[in-house]
């Protein structure tokens, strides 16, 4: 089922089920066709390298596929995937170890 004809089965379950209606804005189905928006930039000077791998991955999910540039100094040798790929540059000036400038 694509996610238009899901989207148009929970709203007619809401028609017709109070509880649906009632929590009808935190099932993902809404989330994904409502709320769906882009954002010209994200920028993260240091504190996306400092959460642990769940809140990035959150993160990840929640924000960053939705961001069309990026500008992120990571200041961990860990890197996550979905940045790793990204273009990069080390910090000018340096100002740590492992600080990198990863942009899009």
């Amino acid at each position: 089922m694509d996610i238009y004809k899901q989207y148009e089965h929970v709203c007619e379950q809401a028609s017709i089920d109070d509880n649906i209606f009632n929590t009808f804005k935190s099932i993902p189905i809404y989330k994904q066709i409502l709320e769906h928006v882009t954002y010209d930039i994200c920028i993260s000077n240091y504190g996306f390298g400092e959460f642990d791998k769940n809140i990035q991955d959150n993160y990840v999910d929640k924000v960053l596929k939705y961001c069309n540039n990026f500008y992120i100094i990571y200041n961990t040798q860990r890197v996550h995937d979905f940045i790793i790929d990204l273009k990069n540059e080390p910090e000018d000036p340096k100002s740590g170890q492992f600080n990198t400038l990863y942009y899009k």
